[in-house]
């Protein structure tokens, strides 16, 4: 997935900055919430168990970024 992430910025000129956050539990998860702040987002969806326990205990965001699954971004239950 890394590889695959670094190939696409490299195409739209980009630098993938990876920083070490306490909060996320694998490398995967770093580069999904570093991507998020560096791109200005509002919100992540994800399906991901970490990265929505990560939500749940800081309060339903992470610095400022929703984090959501899937199904509650369409408005399921």
């Amino acid at each position: 997935m890394l590889i695959v992430l670094v190939g696409f910025l490299e195409t739209l000129g980009l630098r993938l900055v990876v920083r070490r956050f306490s909060a996320a539990a694998n490398v995967d998860e770093h580069i999904i919430l570093e991507c998020a702040l560096a791109a200005g987002a509002d919100m992540i969806a994800s399906g991901d168990s970490h990265l929505l326990d990560l939500s749940s205990w800081k309060g339903g965001s992470w610095k400022g970024i929703r984090i959501l699954s899937p199904a509650d971004v369409l408005g399921g239950d």
